[in-house]
């Protein structure tokens, strides 16, 4: 996988867990928690910037 697919596939994700939260079937510290993991699978780091990542809706 390309770092560009990577990075993709990490967007997408988050898009995902945002909507879930946005829904109320995660709460909050489940969101970050997920992020996390996202980033640290997906982009080799820690947690992202600001712990979010909002998706364009």
């Amino acid at each position: 996988m390309t770092a560009f697919e990577r990075q993709l596939r990490y967007h997408a994700l988050c898009c995902m867990a945002d909507d879930l939260l946005g829904q109320g079937l995660i709460t909050l510290s489940e969101y970050h928690r997920i992020l996390q993991k996202l980033s640290q699978r997906y982009l080799g780091g820690g947690a992202p910037p600001g712990k979010e990542e909002k998706c364009n809706k």
